[in-house]
C-alpha cells in the first residue's frame, strides 16, 4: 500500500515536472510581453538569450555580453520549484520533499544531456 501511495505521489511529480517545463519555455522563454509587463530587466535577457542563441532568432548581441542563459534559466526554475514547494509542503510534506528530490533530478539529468 505505501508504495502505491508513493509511486502515485511520483506519477504526479513526474506530471507536475515536465508541466512547469513546458508552462517556464512557454510563458517565460517565449513572451517578451510578460517581461515588459512585470519591469523585469532579468526577464527580457532570459528571452533574448533564449529565442536568439536556443532558437537562432535575430536578436542583437554586443560581443561583451556573457552567455548566462543556463544559469538564468536555473534561478527561474528554483523560482517556479520554491512556490511549488511552498503550495505542496502544507498539502503534503512527502509529496513536496519528492517534487524537490526529483527536480534535483531532472535538473542535472537535463544539464548533462
Amino acid at each position: 500500500m505505501i508504495a502505491t501511495l508513493i509511486l502515485f505521489k511520483l506519477v504526479f511529480v513526474y506530471i507536475l515536472l515536465s508541466f512547469l517545463e513546458y508552462a517556464g519555455h512557454r510563458w517565460l522563454l517565449h513572451k517578451m510581453s510578460l517581461a515588459r509587463l512585470f519591469g523585469s530587466q532579468l526577464l527580457k535577457t532570459i528571452c533574448h538569450n533564449h529565442m536568439a542563441k536556443h532558437h537562432k532568432r535575430p536578436y542583437r548581441h554586443s560581443d561583451s555580453e556573457r552567455d548566462d542563459e543556463p544559469m538564468q534559466i536555473a534561478v527561474i526554475g528554483l523560482i517556479l520549484g520554491l512556490f511549488c514547494c511552498s503550495i505542496l509542503y502544507p498539502i503534503d510534506a512527502q509529496t513536496a520533499e519528492l517534487f524537490v528530490v526529483c527536480s534535483i533530478l531532472h535538473a542535472t539529468v537535463a544539464w548533462f544531456v
